[in-house]
This record gives structure tokens, sequence and C-alpha cells, in this order.
């Protein structure tokens, strides 16, 4: 397993990767890498060849700002924590290159941000809904989502 500053090193090197140590305490993690898009897999290879895993992936809906998403991972290691998190930012209408062939946790967490945010993610193995219903036409977690009126609800008998 390398050493967290290893890491960070072996990130450095990559091309479009730019990487602050930061505040534990504060933030929850130890290195902020803000990546370009592109980069995402290699970065993802840096952690599995570590010993890291996958803690979490989401996306933030940016679109009213910046018209683009901000992908979000967190890498972490067994033991002492060094947690790590990985900014990538995914302009409207493109889409994110998958690692779960890298880490198989991101098999259900992209999965989970295709349901949630409408994020695609290109080279996924089965990239379907897992949270509502399939051929849905709505992502509930984006800022312009509004619910339709809710069903009343059925009247009980017993």
């Amino acid at each position: 397993m390398a050493e967290p500053n290893a890491v960070a090193q072996a990130l450095a090197r990559l091309e479009s990767v730019e990487t602050a140590e930061s505040a534990y305490g504060t933030t929850g993690c130890h290195f902020i890498h803000t990546v370009a898009l592109e980069t995402i897999p290699p970065v993802a290879e840096v952690f599995a060849q570590a010993g890291y895993y996958l803690e979490m992936l989401t996306a933030l809906d940016m679109r009213a700002t910046e018209q683009a998403m901000h992908l979000v991972y967190q890498f972490n290691r067994m033991g002492a924590p060094d947690r790590h998190r990985v900014r990538a930012v995914l302009p409207a209408g493109q889409a994110a290159p998958s690692i779960a062939s890298i880490f198989q946790a991101a098999n259900w967490y992209e999965r989970e941000a295709f349901d949630m945010l409408g994020v695609t993610f290109e080279g996924h193995p089965n990239l379907t809904r897992i949270l509502t219903e399939e051929g849905a036409d709505y992502h509930p977690l984006l800022k312009d989502f509004s619910a339709a009126e809710p069903a009343a609800p059925e009247a009980s008998n017993g």
C-alpha cells in the first residue's frame, strides 16, 4: 500500500491534475484534487494501484451558474484514513468516462448519478435506473426538478 504523499505525487505527474492539501477537521478530506474530465480513469487507476477504495461518487448540479455538473469522487483506504476528494467539471450534454471497470462500486454509484441527476457515463456496462422506475423521464435531484401533484392516498376499507 502506498504512502499518502506518494499518491499525491503520482497524481501530480498526471496532466491536468491540481492537488491541494486540505484541513481534514474542516473538510473531511486530506487532499482535494481538481482534474480534467478525461483524466478521471487514470486518476482512479492511481488510487486502485495504491490500495484505495472508492468511498463515494456523486454530482452537483451547477447548471444555473456554470452550465455544467461537477463530479465528485472520494477515495480512502483502510486503516489510518487518507481521504482524497477528486472533482471534475462535466459540461452540459457531455458524458463522463466510467470507472466501473476499475472500481466495482462505481457501477452502482454511476447508476445512481444517472438516475437521480441524469449524468451519463461512457463505457458503463449497464447504465440503467436503480432507484426510480425504468422509463422515467425525470431526474429528481436536479435543481429544476418539480414533482407532479402527489397522488391522493387510496381509501382503506379495513
